[in-house]
């Protein structure tokens, strides 16, 4: 390895350098340069003489043999001025004097490459020079004897030029000159000799600076760049990874193109480079690349916007949505007078409202697009709106209600929300069908109906019913809402815990009635047990061939059961106890009936959703976005929210939904996904429940030993609730209280918890701690006073249901 340049080099006092020059004549003077190039003309003309004496035409030819090797004009080289190459001067040097001076440098660096003092580098290329005529060979000889050659010289002379501090204007030119020559040295076969060197182009590009701009996650178009240099092979190397080439590698003439890749690069400004190599050479171009990363302009959701009103609103409709991208500046417009984003621009990140202004318009679909633009870049993001004007309709929050009174205590009491679908004041009136049930006979929707039981007179131990229906004054306003109510009077109080030894396959509540009603399974019975008494009060018989999974509707008329063995859905008339024709269903392991928008809807863990009404199962495009699969379903008491929890799963995935349904042109379930809980969050999901206004999900699973509650629209936890090992059961009462059970098997086993996160209180299924509570088989009666589960025994074969006393 040759020493760094400039350092200085120990030579022998053997280290001769010489020139041959003819004869002053007439006493003159003569300036004599003495440097390799002088050495290798005087060693030429001397060996040529071979002892005769030597005179100016001899000078001359091994003057011209040395030119000649190392690309030089004919003229004396002794007349070319010596130059100091560590000096940063020599600005006015003549490009033949610095060829000259990189050149000398090239022949001490191969010298000092090789093994050997100076002295014997020197000789034996000074050797090789005169014994071929005048030629060195090419290429670094590797015989024995053979010195090094061109190759070396004009390598260790062009990197000279680079490590020189000389300023003269020619040094660019010997510089690319240089490198043309080791590249045609270094292209020449082993043992090839100078006259047959061939010519080498240099590799050179059309541009050395290149300049993207784009926008995340959207494809830059690419830009060409030409490598020229005939024969020349080549590659491509980058030093940052956001650079993408369709070639990175050839040989010869070609244009590339360049790019840049949006998922590699940070947003903002870039700066990077990539380097063209010869691959025979140092010969390298680099060429520096700028890019401007523009953020991506986004809209979450990113789904149309539907809204459901009654004709006649006239108060404006307004739903948020966040813009995302960081610095992008937009402005918003909508192609129909009645939909605006408000404002309308800004910079990202930012939120927007999208404002509906449903005056005036007639009862149908209407449909807008709001359109938010990037002022700077070309891109944009659509916003499809969807107004859906129904006609007018009057709703209540509840459709059953359960009272109960016993010497010691009563829910005698409720207070049912009125609303309408317009947002305009709508006056109603309301009827109770029973002299014991006070209702508040008239008011305006956002008022509350107040029923009041009196079980004065009435019979004990004897449930009793009545019927309340609701209508808007507005005879234009055609519909008319019913409620159930039940009374159970009791003679005695009930016992806090109630044990009862029954073979069972799945349990719900009646809504109204002070009832559970057992699936049996293969008997294709169902069993009523009394949730005050524990005592049976009934059985429905022939239900189905396997009956398995059970849901009620909210008013408590219609029970549904799953028949395993016929994968069909079983109705129930629950007034009658008739059972009435299945319809084609699946073999559903969870189901839940909510009520959106007024209308009864069925739907299933496995995805599939039912008109209630009709029988028929949803199969519009809108209503096909619940996941398919083995999952508990929950529905919120106001029907605008649907969650799913995918069972034994680990870890689980929790999806939660918006409901709404269109009452036009037949009915249309309208569903859109909120988004699915971070993975990983929890293991072996059991079960899940919503808050009555859907807001908030609870999740029950294996594992963390807690229950989880997260934000139903963003899914972020929001709440961890103390537990035990290992949560199964999820179930949330009409008064917001959250219940959760456990599979372990400690004395307490249910947890009691607010709409804060405050614990109410901790139960016992079993008093002991010798059973588990069965995944999803905990159940709340219809006045919130109960809470009703099934167990087994770890020494199997025993079951029970239990009925535990919450107020």
């Amino acid at each position: 390895m040759a020493p760094p340049f400039g350092s200085t080099v120990q030579i022998g006092e053997d280290f001769q350098l010489s020139a041959l020059v003819p004869s002053p004549e007439n006493n003159s003077t003569l300036t004599v340069n003495v440097n390799a190039l002088t050495t290798f003309a005087a060693r030429y003309t001397e060996d040529a003489a071979e002892g005769r004496a030597i005179n100016a035409t001899d000078v001359a030819a091994g003057d011209s043999r040395a030119a000649t090797l190392f690309g030089l004009p004919q003229v004396r080289l002794s007349s070319i001025e010596n130059l100091d190459i560590t000096r940063p001067d020599g600005g006015g040097a003549s490009e033949q004097a610095l060829r000259v001076a990189m050149i000398n440098a090239g022949i001490l660096a191969a010298m000092l490459r090789e093994a050997g003092s100076p002295e014997e580098r020197l000789s034996a290329i000074l050797g090789d020079f005169s014994e071929n005529g005048g030629q060195l060979r090419a290429r670094s000889g590797t015989a024995p004897g053979q010195t090094f050659g061109l190759e070396a010289v004009f390598l260790g002379a062009f990197q000279a030029t680079a490590a020189s501090p000389v300023t003269s204007p020619a040094k660019d030119t010997v510089a690319g000159k240089l490198e043309q020559d080791y590249l045609a040295a270094a292209a020449a076969l082993p043992g090839q000799f100078t006259a047959d060197l061939p010519v080498r182009p240099l590799l050179t590009a059309s541009t050395t600076a290149l300049s993207f701009e784009g926008v995340a996650f959207r494809g830059v178009p690419s830009l060409p760049i030409t490598i020229s240099g005939d024969g020349v092979p080549w590659t491509i190397s980058s030093d940052v990874p956001w650079l993408v080439f369709n070639q990175d590698s050839g040989t010869g003439n070609a244009t590339i193109r360049v790019a840049p890749s949006p998922g590699f690069a940070n947003l903002g400004a870039n700066e990077g480079s990539f380097v063209i190599s010869d691959s025979q050479s140092p010969r390298q171009i680099r060429v520096d690349v700028t890019y401007f990363l523009q953020d991506a302009l986004r809209a979450a959701p990113p789904r149309a916007i539907r809204l459901i009103a009654g004709v006649g609103a006239t108060t404006p409709i307004t739903t948020q949505v966040r813009l995302t991208g960081q610095n992008v500046t937009w402005q918003a417009a909508s192609d129909q007078s009645w939909a605006r984003a408000v404002p309308a621009g800004g910079t990202s990140p930012s939120e927007i409202t999208v404002e509906v202004d449903p005056t005036g318009l007639p009862e149908g679909v209407h449909t807008a697009e709001i359109t938010v633009s990037d002022t700077v870049y070309n891109q944009q993001v659509r916003i499809p709106v969807e107004l859906t004007l129904e006609p007018r309709r009057i709703i209540v929050a509840e459709t059953g209600v359960s009272f109960s009174r016993f010497p010691g205590s009563s829910i005698l009491e409720r207070d049912i929300m009125v609303s309408e679908n317009s947002g305009e004041p709508l006056g109603w009136t309301a009827q109770s069908s029973a002299s014991w049930l006070s209702v508040t006979p008239s008011g305006e929707t956002g008022w509350v109906l107040t029923l009041r039981a009196d079980p004065s007179g009435l019979a004990s131990d004897t449930v009793h019913t009545a019927r309340v229906e609701v209508r808007a004054t507005d005879p234009a306003v055609a519909n008319t809402e019913t409620i159930e109510v039940g009374l159970w009077v009791g003679t005695t109080d009930p016992e806090p815990l109630v044990d009862i030894d029954l073979l069972h396959r799945h349990i719900i509540a009646d809504p109204v009635r002070p009832y559970v009603y057992v699936s049996k399974g293969s008997s294709g019975d169902v069993d009523i047990i009394n949730i005050y008494t524990g005592e049976v009060a009934g059985v429905i018989e022939d239900v189905a061939a396997n009956s398995y999974t059970m849901a009620i509707t909210p008013d408590g008329r219609r029970l549904f059961v799953v028949d395993a063995n016929n994968s069909v859905l079983v109705p129930v008339d629950l007034a009658s106890r008739t059972v009435l024709p299945a319809w084609p269903a699946g073999g559903y392991a969870s189901m839940a009936i909510g009520r959106v928008d007024g209308k009864t809807i069925l739907f299933t863990g496995s995805g599939h959703t039912y008109d209630l009404d009709t029988g028929t199962r949803f199969v519009n495009p809108d209503s096909q976005k619940f996941i398919q699969g083995v999952n508990s379903v929950a529905v919120s008491r106001n029907g605008e929210r649907v969650c799913q929890i995918n069972r034994y799963v680990s870890p689980y995935s929790l999806y939660c939904f918006d409901t709404s349904y269109s009452h036009l042109e037949g009915g249309r379930l309208i569903v859109e996904m909120n988004g699915n809980v971070a993975h990983g969050t929890g293991s072996n999901g059991a079960d899940v429940a919503l808050s009555n206004d859907g807001s908030r999900v609870f999740a029950a699973s294996g594992a963390p030993y807690e229950f989880l509650v997260f934000d139903s629209k963003t899914l972020q936890q929001v709440q961890r609730l103390p537990a035990g090992a290992y949560p199964n059961n999820a179930e949330v009462d009409l008064n917001d209280v959250f219940y959760g059970g456990i599979m372990g098997s400690g004395v307490d086993d249910i947890w009691a918890y607010d709409s804060l996160g405050n614990l109410r209180g901790t139960y016992g299924s079993s008093g002991d701690g010798s059973e588990t509570i069965f995944p999803g088989q905990m159940v709340i009666s219809g006045n919130g006073s109960r809470l009703i589960g099934t167990t087994e025994a770890y020494i199997l074969g025993t079951n029970r249901i239990f009925i535990l006393a919450t107020q």
